[in-house]
């Protein structure tokens, strides 16, 4: 059995927290549940929309350092005089056919603004030889995010 990759970032304690893969669970209502201890050493569970912890997948691809990416990561494409882009998953506008039309699309992206987003595979961005992990969204680094 293949298990999802996370990683949590425990908001409260300003810490990413490992849980063990096996660990993590999807609920009857479809949420994920992290295991986490409480101050007192209490074992407890926490959903992925509280306000204690923020979940992010493995997009299953690693960047030119061979470092995992992983959702809310910040990137620096080389290929590229724009940056840095936000790794996202979710609805989002991909270009085709050179850029020239857009489609409404779902998945994995590169997003540097609502105008300007690519698909993890697309073919100009989808070779990670050209990416690197500089930071996340979670430890400080300040990025240009669009309304």
């Amino acid at each position: 059995m293949r298990y999802i990759k996370f990683r949590v970032w425990d908001r409260q304690e300003k810490k990413w927290d490992s849980p063990e893969e096996e660990d993590v669970h999807v609920d009857e209502n479809g949420k994920i549940c992290i295991p986490y201890y409480d101050r007192e050493g209490t074992f407890l569970y926490s959903v992925d929309e509280s306000s204690r912890h923020a979940v992010m997948e493995y997009t299953g691809l690693k960047d030119k350092n061979l470092k995992r990416i992983y959702e809310g990561d910040i990137v620096k494409i080389h290929a590229f005089k724009i940056n840095p882009f936000v790794v996202k998953f979710g609805p989002f506008k991909d270009k085709v056919e050179g850029g020239n039309r857009e489609i409404d699309s779902y998945g994995w992206h590169y997003h540097y603004s609502d105008e300007l987003q690519f698909n993890l595979r697309n073919t100009e961005v989808g070779n990670t030889s050209v990416v690197e992990v500089i930071g996340n969204i979670h430890e400080g680094l300040q990025v240009k995010q669009s309304a």
